[in-house]
């Protein structure tokens, strides 16, 4: 208790309610035993999985097929966390229920997990790339990521400007795997380096220079001198009074 606020962790079915046009929601926290979400800079996306145990069944009763989606908004106080919510128009991407284990003794009681990641993640799943791009490379990605045809992103993109410019041809690949291309073959407009990275955090999509994100205040980040231990120091022996 206090050591994080969980405000929101709704399942958002794609079937509509009786009479309504509002989609079915439901409220999970209650049932949750534990929720892991993965933020890497080697990560294109956002992932994670809510652990769950269920004595309503409602993975058979909402249903819950893997096209739902998850409005979640946390944070540890203090800081700003997730929100990842419908209000704010990026809930997570539900695509699969696995590992159900029956309670014994129980008819209905089980544990289950339920994976999610981001919208856009998914969308790079279900689409391919075949376009040809010229010019700066940061002009190919935020079309890749903003293009409703590839992930339809709706998120803030924190761009570092590149100093390539050239012409690229994607041969059919999934959305993320061609920016991950691009990413290997840009330079860096300010740093004197090559690679880029592309990652998901709670502010946003960032395609960033590995040096760059290194660099404090704008500096450049490449230390002058490199000392080398090559074994491990002698240690004296010393008089325990």
């Amino acid at each position: 208790v206090g050591k994080y606020n969980l405000s929101t962790l709704d399942i958002i079915s794609y079937r509509q309610q009786k009479d309504e046009s509002a989609p079915k929601v439901m409220d999970i926290k209650g049932i949750t035993e534990l929720m892991t979400i993965t933020e890497d800079i080697l990560s294109n996306t956002l992932s994670g999985v809510v652990t769950v145990y269920d004595t309503g069944d409602i993975r058979s009763v909402f249903p819950l097929t893997g096209l739902e989606r998850l409005s979640v908004k946390f944070n540890t106080p203090g800081l700003p966390g997730y929100d990842y919510t419908e209000d704010n128009g990026t809930p997570f991407q539900i695509y699969k229920v696995d590992k159900v284990t029956k309670e014994r003794g129980k008819d209905i009681a089980q544990q289950y997990q339920i994976f999610f990641c981001s919208p856009e993640m998914f969308n790079s799943q279900v689409t391919t790339v075949s376009k040809a791009y010229s010019g700066p490379i940061e002009n190919a990605v935020k079309d890749l990521v903003t293009n409703k045809r590839f992930l339809n992103s709706k998120k803030p993109l924190f761009i570092e400007n590149t100093a390539t410019n050239a012409k690229y041809v994607i041969p059919s690949l999934k959305p993320l795997k061609a920016i991950n291309f691009l990413s290997t073959q840009s330079v860096s407009g300010k740093y004197n380096n090559a690679g880029y990275l592309f990652y998901e955090t709670p502010t946003g999509f960032h395609f960033r220079s590995i040096e760059s994100m290194l660099a404090l205040g704008g500096a450049v980040a490449r230390p002058a001198i490199f000392k080398y231990n090559y074994q491990i120091a002698n240690a004296q022996d010393q008089d325990i009074e």
